[in-house]
C-alpha cells in the first residue's frame, strides 16, 4: 500500500483543495450542530427545522465526500456495505417485533442510528482528505481554517459551561447532552491529531484539556456519569499520545504543568461542589454508584431476554421476558438480546474487518493509531453502560470505514 494514494485530491490549486475545504466545512457545521443540540437538550428549548439544518448540510456535503472517497479507495466499501446491511437487518427486526417503535425516530432523528452511522462515515471521508503532508500548501490552509474552527467551538463550549455552572437547571435529557459532548470532544481530538500529523502543539493540547474539563464538569453536574468515564479514558488516549512525541525536557515541563493544573482543579470549589452535587457523592461515604448498580441489576435479566429471540432477536425482548419496558441490559450485549445471533454476527464481521486491516499497528500513522484506540475505548465503555442504539458507538462504527493510512517512511512510532 503506497502512502501517496491518500494525498492526491486530483482537484487542487496551490493552497486550495476542494475536497479538503469541503471536509473542513463538514467538520465545522457538525460541531456547531452538536453544540446547538447540547443547548436544546440542556435548557429544554423548543427545536425548529432550522435547528436540524446542520444535519441536512452535513449529509449533503458528506454524500459528496463519501462518494468521492469510495471511488478513490479512501473508504472500505465492503465494510460500509456491511454496516448498511446491519442497519437494514435491525430495521427489519424492529418492524416485525416492535410495531409501536417509530422507525423514523430510531434511524433518522437527531439521535437516530442511521443518522450517526452516515455522519461517522462522512467524518471518516473528511479525515482522509484532511490527512495531508504537513508541509503541503493545502495542509497549511486547512490548518489555519481548523484552528479558527477550534477557537469558535471552544468559545461556544466555554460560554455554555459557564452559563450552566452559574445557573444549573434540571434536565431529564442529560444523557443526550453527554453524548453530544462526547462526540464534540472525539471530533476535536481526532482532527487535531490529523491536522498536525500526530504532533499536536502543546497550547492546543492544554486548551482542549481546560475547555474539555470545564464542559465535562458542567455535564457531570447534570448527573451524567458516562461523560466522566469517557473523559478519563480520553485523557489517557489523547494526551499521552501528544506528550509522548516531546523530547524528555519538554515532557517533564508538560507533565509538571499539567499536574499543577490538575491539582488546582481538584482543590477548587468547582470540583468540590461538582463532586458533592452529583452521584459521585455517595462514593465519598463508602456507598455504591447508583447508575452502575442499576445497570448490574438489569444484567441479571440478560439470559431471559436473550431466550426470547436467540437467533434473529426481538426488539421487545425486555417486555416479552417480563422485565418491563426499557429494562434491557445497558450494554452492547443488548445486540444479542435485541438483534440475536444474526445481528451480533454481522456486527462482529464489521469489527473484525475494521480491526484486522489496521494490524500490525506499528505500520499505522499516529492519527490512525489513536483513532483505533478511541474505537476500542468506545467499545469498552459501551459494553459497560449503554444500549446498542448509542449514537457515539454508531458514529465511531461509521468512522472505522476509513481506509487505514500507513505511517510515512522514516516516521517514528
Amino acid at each position: 500500500m503506497k502512502i501517496d494514494q491518500y494525498y492526491g485530491n486530483g482537484r487542487s490549486n496551490g493552497g486550495f483543495s476542494l475536497y479538503g475545504i469541503l471536509s473542513v466545512v463538514f467538520v465545522f457545521v457538525l460541531l456547531i450542530q452538536l453544540c446547538r443540540s447540547m443547548a436544546i437538550d440542556t435548557f429544554g428549548l423548543t427545536g425548529t427545522r432550522l435547528d436540524l439544518a446542520g444535519f441536512a448540510i452535513c449529509h449533503a456535503i458528506g454524500a459528496a465526500l463519501i462518494a468521492r472517497a469510495v471511488i478513490s479507495r479512501r473508504l472500505m466499501a465492503d465494510v460500509l456495505l456491511l454496516c448498511v446491511l446491519l442497519i437494514s437487518y435491525i430495521a427489519t427486526v424492529v418492524a416485525n417485533t416492535a410495531i409501536d417503535t417509530s422507525l423514523l425516530a430510531m434511524f433518522l432523528s437527531r439521535y437516530g442510528i442511521l443518522n450517526w452511522l452516515l455522519l461517522g462515515v462522512g467524518t471518516a471521508a473528511a479525515a482522509s482528505y484532511i490527512h495531508l503532508p504537513i508541509a503541503s500548501p493545502q495542509a497549511r490552509l486547512q490548518k489555519r481554517l481548523f484552528l479558527s474552527i477550534t477557537v469558535i467551538v471552544g468559545i461556544i463550549l466555554t460560554l455554555f459551561s459557564a452559563t450552566y455552572l452559574s445557573y444549573p437547571v434540571f434536565s431529564l435529557s442529560y444523557q443526550s447532552v453527554a453524548n453530544n459532548l462526547i462526540l464534540i470532544l472525539l471530533i476535536l481530538m481526532i482532527f487535531t491529531q490529523v491536522i498536525w500529523g500526530g504532533k499536536v502543539p502543546i497550547p492546543v493540547v492544554v486548551g482542549l484539556l481546560v475547555i474539555g474539563t470545564l464542559a465535562v464538569t458542567a455535564v457531570a453536574r447534570m448527573q451524567s456519569t458516562s461523560i466522566v468515564g469517557f473523559w478519563m479514558v480520553g485523557l489517557l488516549v489523547y494526551f499521552w499520545a501528544a506528550l509522548s512525541k516531546l523530547t524528555l525536557k519538554y515532557k517533564i515541563i508538560a507533565f509538571a504543568s499539567l499536574s499543577f493544573v490538575a491539582i488546582i482543579y481538584l482543590k477548587s470549589d468547582l470540583f468540590t461542589q461538582t463532586l458533592e452535587s452529583t452521584r459521585f457523592a455517595v462514593l465519598l461515604g463508602g456507598g455504591g454508584l447508583s447508575s452502575l448498580d442499576g445497570r448490574l441489576e438489569l444484567m441479571s435479566d440478560f439470559g431471559r431476554q436473550f431466550a426470547v429471540g436467540p437467533v434473529f432477536g426481538h426488539f421487545s425482548a425486555e417486555v416479552m421476558a417480563g422485565s418491563g419496558i426499557g429494562n434491557y441490559p445497558h450494554s452492547l450485549l443488548s445486540f444479542l438480546t435485541h438483534t440475536g445471533l444474526v445481528g451480533t454476527a454481522l456486527l462482529c464481521v464489521v469489527l473484525f474487518l475494521s480491526y484486522s486491516r489496521r494490524f500490525p499497528v506499528r505500520r499505522l500513522s499516529q492519527p490512525d493509531v489513536q483513532q483505533l484506540m478511541f474505537m476500542s475505548a468506545i467499545l469498552a465503555l459501551g459494553t459497560a453502560y449503554t444500549f446498542m442504539t448509542w449514537s457515539v458507538f454508531w458514529f465511531m462504527l461509521g468512522f472505522m470505514c476509513k481506509m487505514p493510512i500507513p505511517k510515512a517512511a522514516g516516521e517514528a512510532r
